[in-house]
């Protein structure tokens, strides 16, 4: 919407502007009765109502919903006729958001025929009621309209324009910079030059503002497309994962471990070396117990936990003794012990691995 009032002031600049500064030295109209036109209703004037929204205008296509949603959805699909209407009855019922659309058409000559001396008038009347977007455009409009304005209507019309600078409007700065620069009724070199400075701030701070959203923009695509990666990496993952525990198999039960940590056991005691003569040892296990098993990463098989209570009988010949540590460190297991399992397709067995 705020295109459309930057298009009627650039067509106003490219006259009307030129026409006004172009008086620069001229005496300064004292008072001038502009001849206003006779009040009379550019479009089809519904009569007052009370309930706005099921009522409906027949206008040049078909039945006119007179709700605001409904006019403002009729200027969005290029229906300017019914949108006028609807606009039209809303604006003498007191709706600002309507006065300030009609006044608008009015200027363009959209859906019905163009008076820029009523759109000045409904476009004042919604600034009156404080519609921002208001202000600058009626303001700009009796600035630089034709016949000109009065020398108090154009004063009331900068003031206007002021007020819509001071809440940073782009395009008031940019007026305001150009009537105290050229008009002779308000030609002021530093006021044209704090608005042109002002002017100068904003852009600044404009193109600060599009960079940084830029960045925001491209720092959240950015991580967008991370989460994506990563949403494959992981899908990707337990696809290699589910495939590795269907390649190796369920993990081992209570029963395979300790099978496994029994024959380990058992081939560890054959091959130690006891000193003072002792001829053999049997170590078992007089307790087992299964803690918990994962896949094994970047290996086969699977690590488990388990806790484990060992019992040692030994044989002597002679009543020798033995070395303990030796025997312990070789073939006892911690207590709670952790080890990778891995099954051999060959012994058709569980295998323990000590790592």
């Amino acid at each position: 919407m705020q295109s459309r009032a930057i298009a009627t002031f650039a067509l106003l600049l490219s006259g009307a502007l030129l026409a006004a500064c172009g008086r620069t030295g001229d005496p300064v109209p004292q008072q001038q009765t502009v001849a206003q036109p006779k009040a009379s209703a550019p479009a089809p004037t519904p009569e007052p109502v009370t309930d706005m929204t099921d009522v409906t205008h027949m206008g040049d296509v078909g039945p006119v919903p007179l709700s605001l949603e409904a006019s403002l959805a009729a200027l969005e699909r290029g229906d300017d006729v019914a949108a006028r209407t609807g606009f039209q009855a809303l604006a003498q019922q007191g709706d600002a958001e309507a006065r300030y659309q009609l006044g608008q058409m009015l200027a363009d000559g959209r859906g019905g025929p163009k008076s820029e001396a009523d759109a000045v008038a409904w476009l004042r009347k919604a600034a009156d009621q404080g519609h921002e977007n208001a202000d600058y455009l009626w303001g700009a409009m009796v600035l630089w309209r034709e016949p000109p304005a009065t020398a108090e209507e154009r004063s009331l019309g900068l003031a206007a324009i002021r007020r819509a600078a001071a809440r940073n409007d782009r395009n008031a700065m940019a007026a305001l910079t150009l009537v105290y620069a050229n008009d002779s009724q308000f030609r002021d070199p530093v006021e044209a030059a704090y608005w042109n400075d002002e002017l100068e701030k904003w852009d600044v701070i404009a193109d600060v503002r599009a960079r940084n959203e830029a960045a925001i923009a491209a720092g959240e695509q950015r991580m967008a497309e991370i989460d994506e990666r990563l949403r494959q990496l992981d899908a990707a993952e337990r696809a290699n994962n589910a495939a590795a525990v269907q390649a190796r198999g369920p993990e081992p039960s209570e029963a395979d471990m300790r099978a496994a940590l029994e024959y380990a056991m058992y081939a560890s005691n054959g091959e130690t070396e006891i000193d003072n003569g002792v001829a053999s040892g049997v170590l078992s296990i007089k307790q087992f117990q299964k803690h918990g098993c994962v896949p094994a990463e970047g290996a086969d098989g699977y690590y488990c936990e388990y806790l484990i209570e060992a019992a040692l009988e030994m044989q002597a010949n002679d009543g020798g003794g033995v070395n303990w540590n030796d025997l312990l460190d070789v073939m006892l297991v911690p207590e709670n012990a952790s080890g990778r399992f891995v099954y051999d397709t060959a012994l058709q067995r569980w295998v323990r691995f000590d790592e």
